[in-house]
């Protein structure tokens, strides 16, 4: 499966999109959230990320 993060700064937005879509019918999982960017660099350090959502 592939792994995507989703980043942005709106943690409400972030959250709903990280739980209101069936990411594992679409073949991805997991699914990390980052809500700026030094976040998502410390992301990037630590997991294998394929996708990002911007």
């Amino acid at each position: 499966m592939l792994s995507i993060l989703i980043v942005d700064d709106e943690k409400l937005l972030t959250d709903s999109l990280k739980e209101d879509t069936d990411w594992a019918a679409m073949g991805i999982g997991p699914v990390y959230t980052a809500y700026n960017s030094r976040q998502a660099k410390q992301m990037f350090e630590r997991e294998a990320i394929n996708l990002m959502l911007n």
